[in-house]
């Protein structure tokens, strides 16, 4: 066999290699999406729409991404019935969302908040990071909470949403029915 031939099946063998790593890659990861590739895909396969609205300096937006955000159940589900969408919250860019641009009031600031951030997980009087919400397939925010989850918990709350569950079972009630019935998550 000439080394020319050698070297080709090397170079294939490599190029296929690291094709397969990228596909088992992202099938390990959180297909994470941008606000402009969010709008292209509802104009076409509406879906629900999770958000992360993390911040850079944020201990427990790092703990989620380590831990829950890599848990293969909560990866798989996300994936099969989300687009997720990751915000940092203190963004500098101009976007849009809902047919409304959104900026940075206050880019000169350290810690400014974007208005967009304002509009999505202001709770309860203040943003809080992480803040974890859920959209309906028309973009209407169904639940927004500000904390860190673990995996089973987070599990729990996109099966709600999913699965529609909201529209027909108050969520106390539904966690209480899991919590019954161990064979869930």
């Amino acid at each position: 066999m000439s080394l020319s031939r050698v070297f080709s099946i090397i170079t294939l063998a490599f190029i296929l290699g690291c094709t397969a790593q990228k596909e088992l890659s992202e099938a390990n990861n959180i297909q994470w999406i941008s606000l402009d590739e969010l709008a292209e895909k509802m104009k076409t396969e509406p879906k629900k729409v999770f958000f992360d609205v993390y911040a850079s300096w944020c201990g427990p937006c790092k703990m989620l991404d380590r831990q829950t955000f890599n848990n293969k159940k909560v990866v798989e589900y996300i994936n099969e019935h989300y687009y997720a969408v990751k915000w940092n919250g203190e963004s500098l860019d101009t976007v849009s969302f809902k047919g409304k641009t959104y900026i940075n009031e206050h880019p000169e600031k350290k810690h400014s908040n974007h208005q967009l951030t304002y509009e999505l997980a202001f709770i309860n009087g203040g943003v809080r990071y992480p803040t974890l919400l859920f959209f309906d397939e028309e973009l209407d925010k169904i639940m927004a909470k500000a904390m860190f989850m673990y995996p089973e918990d987070l599990l729990l709350d996109l099966e709600y949403i999913a699965e529609d569950i909201y529209l027909k079972q108050n969520y106390q009630e539904f966690i209480k029915m899991k919590q019954a019935d161990k064979s869930g998550w």
